[in-house]
């Protein structure tokens, strides 16, 4: 940051994912969120989500960036993103840098869901919940 000349309007802090309440200097919401090199373990990733929706505003975007490793949790971080209310659309490989790019490296921008969509989806769930319940119910009923 220094060597760029951004000290003045950037910030740099370790954070450990999941912690409650985020620590100081961490003051959110921040308008950019840079993340890199950060699935490795599935357990992990529900932290990491935490961690994310608690350091973006509405209008914040969150680049994530990590190498594609199968079984290393990307696949249950994108399955979880709608229940952290993040919405994430992966950044097309032409639209990299081409000094920067590799093709087992992936690139997300991520935004949090408005508040109207998140409770929508929230409802739906406990809807499905719901339904699976009483499916449930139903064929112990009829055992």
């Amino acid at each position: 940051m220094q060597r760029n000349g951004l000290q003045q309007t950037t910030m740099a802090a370790a954070l450990e994912w999941g912690q409650q309440p985020l620590p100081a200097p961490v003051a959110a919401p921040y308008d950019i969120v840079l993340c890199s090199d950060l699935v490795y373990q599935p357990h992990a990733v529900q932290q990491l989500l935490s961690s994310m929706r608690d350091l973006a505003g509405p209008g914040s975007v969150v680049y994530a960036s990590c190498e594609y490793r199968a079984g290393a949790g990307l696949e249950e971080m994108w399955r979880l993103m709608p229940a952290y209310g993040l919405q994430e659309e992966l950044v097309p490989y032409t639209d990299l840098h081409e000094d920067w790019r590799s093709p087992d490296i992936l690139v997300w921008k991520i935004i949090k869901q408005p508040q109207q969509q998140q409770q929508r989806q929230q409802q739906q769930q406990f809807q499905e919940q719901q339904q699976h319940l009483h499916k449930q119910q139903h064929q112990h009923l009829q055992e």
